[in-house]
């Protein structure tokens, strides 16, 4: 009998074990969570990378206070009410330098362009963001004509009419090709009035037909390849929208 009851034990020995060690990691589970939530408190907060806003506005923004907890921060709730709140701030990260310093790095917008709806002019970034109205003495950029906002907010992307949408998509490809070739400053306007012939004044002597929205990059290849060949005084029209190379019609 003895020695029938011992391997009895020995297997409610083994069906308690699973039961102890579940108990157990819940236990050091909440021990940690315990742990965390008593700790790391933040007791610091930094914000860095923006000229146009100051620290206590771009934390303020966030709404993370000192406090908070470090691990329980919810990043991109907080991203989302600086972009919100913060037209001009173009990208954001927050991290965490333990074990209470939170720190919120963000990068400027920049603007680049300028739309007219009515009386006022919007500013508006690569993306075609709007930053902010300003009256006609503050504009600064690449006039951007033939492309009118509906219900202007400034933080958010341009809304044109629904016919016009195409535009907005268009812009953003050429206004990204300007800016790599650090053409922006030799741009005077962007005519986008038909979506389908967009035209820009360039170095204040060419009017630049690209045309429909179809290989960019390429037209643009073709203009820097055609001023290698023009007069440093030449004056018309330099028409990328033919298939290979970029063809010149003087004044």
């Amino acid at each position: 009998m003895p020695r029938e009851g011992r391997p009895m034990q020995r297997r409610r020995k083994k069906r308690r074990n699973p039961i102890i060690s579940i108990l157990s990691a819940l236990l050091i589970c909440g021990a940690l969570l315990l742990g965390i939530s008593v700790f790391f408190k933040i007791s610091v907060i930094r914000a860095e990378g923006s000229l146009k806003y100051s620290q206590e506005q771009v934390i303020s923004a966030s709404g993370i206070k000192i406090g908070d907890n470090l691990f329980f921060v919810n990043k991109f709730n907080a991203i989302s009410k600086i972009f919100k709140s913060l037209p001009y701030i173009d990208e954001a990260t927050i991290s965490k330098d333990l074990p209470n310093v939170l720190v919120i790095r963000v990068t400027d917008a920049r603007p680049v362009a300028y739309v007219r709806s009515g009386e006022n002019y919007w500013l508006m970034d690569k993306s075609c963001k709007l930053l902010e109205k300003v009256s006609s003495d503050a504009i600064t950029g690449v006039s951007i004509i033939g492309l009118t906002p509906i219900q202007p907010v400034a933080g958010q992307k341009l809304e044109p009419g629904e016919a016009e949408k195409p535009k907005v998509s268009y812009i953003e490809t050429v206004m990204e090709e300007i800016l790599e070739r650090d053409m922006l400053s030799e741009v005077g306007h962007i005519d986008i009035t038909s979506v389908g012939d967009l035209h820009f004044e360039y170095k204040g002597r060419f009017r630049v037909k690209v045309g429909k929205n179809e290989n960019i990059s390429d037209k643009f290849d073709q203009l820097s390849n055609s001023l290698g060949y023009l007069s440093p005084v030449a004056t018309g029209t330099i028409d990328l929208t033919g298939s290979k190379e970029a063809r010149f019609i003087p004044d």
